[in-house]
C-alpha cells in the first residue's frame, strides 16, 4: 500500500500548501472570489465527470485548486486584521479606555501574577471580541476570580 496514493493525503498537502502560502505571502481577500469561482467550476466539472469513463484533468486541477484555495481563505478569515470587531482595531495606547473583560479559563498561576484567559467583550462601549492574556499581580488580588466574571 502506497500511502501517498491516498487522495486525502494529497488533499491535505495541497490545503498545507494553501495555509503555508497565506502565512507568508499574505494577499488580501482575493482568493475568496477565486474560491467561489472555483467551487462552481467544480460542481459543474463534476456534474460532467460523473456520466464519463475516463475522466479528464480539469475535475483534479480544480480540486486542487479549490483545496489551495480553502487553505489561504481558512488563514486569512483568522488573522485578526480581517476581523472588523477584532479589538485591536479599536484599542489604542490611551489609558482611559474602558475595556469589558470576561474571564474564560484560569491559567496556570507564575512567581508573581496570576494568570488568566479573558475575552474582550466591549472597549469604551463598543461590542468587540477577540482573547487576551490577563496578569494580575499576586499581592494586588485579594480573590481568585473565576471563569464567567466580568471585570471593567
Amino acid at each position: 500500500m502506497k500511502f501517498i496514493n491516498f487522495a486525502i493525503v494529497k488533499f491535505s498537502g495541497v490545503l498545507v500548501m494553501g495555509i503555508l502560502s497565506a502565512h507568508f505571502s499574505p494577499l488580501p481577500f482575493l482568493l475568496l472570489k477565486l474560491l467561489a469561482l472555483l467551487s462552481v467550476v467544480l460542481f459543474l466539472l463534476w456534474l460532467v465527470a460523473r456520466r464519463q469513463l475516463f475522466q479528464d484533468p480539469f475535475f483534479g486541477i480544480v480540486t486542487y485548486l479549490c483545496f489551495f484555495s480553502l487553505g489561504y481563505y481558512n488563514y486569512q478569515l483568522r488573522l485578526p486584521n480581517f476581523q472588523p470587531a477584532h479589538y485591536s482595531h479599536y484599542a489604542s495606547e490611551n489609558p482611559s479606555e474602558i475595556l469589558q473583560l470576561k474571564i474564560t479559563r484560569l491559567q496556570k498561576p507564575g512567581t508573581f501574577n496570576t494568570k488568566y484567559l479573558a475575552a474582550v467583550e466591549a472597549i469604551n462601549s463598543i461590542p468587540t471580541n477577540g482573547t487576551i492574556l490577563l496578569n494580575i499581580s499576586k499581592d494586588s488580588a485579594t480573590t481568585q476570580l473565576l471563569p464567567d466574571d466580568v471585570l471593567l
